[in-house]
């Protein structure tokens, strides 16, 4: 009996078939580098390594980054951010995000080295 063919192309998955990757075609366009760059920093702000940022962890990056703002203010971040209706920020969200702000900014590696800096006070 032949053995059935698997096919591992990526570019060869209909982005409308079960076999689709999901996060992949989300993460679609970034760079390796920017990819792991914002792993990184999302790691540091998913500290319960749930693969999501939740409101107490945007909360404690925020105080971390000098920022004070109150629930209510943060609950209307993530519901700006939060794509998948789950009151949290995923990793592609989070690239999108930072996406957003490094068109903003005029350096990505501030923002980068401002976020490191941040963690390696405290």
């Amino acid at each position: 009996m032949p053995k059935p063919k698997v096919n591992s192309s990526r570019s060869e998955l209909s982005p409308k078939g079960n076999n689709a990757p999901l996060l992949d075609n989300k993460l679609e366009g970034y760079t390796e580098e920017e990819l792991k760059e914002y792993r990184q920093v999302f790691n540091m702000f998913d500290t319960d390594r749930s693969g999501a940022i939740d409101l107490d962890e945007l909360e404690a990056a925020m105080k971390h980054l000098g920022l004070e703002l109150t629930r209510h203010d943060l609950d209307k971040i993530i519901d700006e951010v939060d794509q998948r209706g789950n009151h949290e920020i995923d990793f592609d969200e989070f690239c999108e995000v930072m996406r957003r702000l490094y068109e903003k900014k005029s350096s990505w590696n501030d923002v980068i080295r401002q976020c490191l800096d941040v963690f390696d006070r405290v």
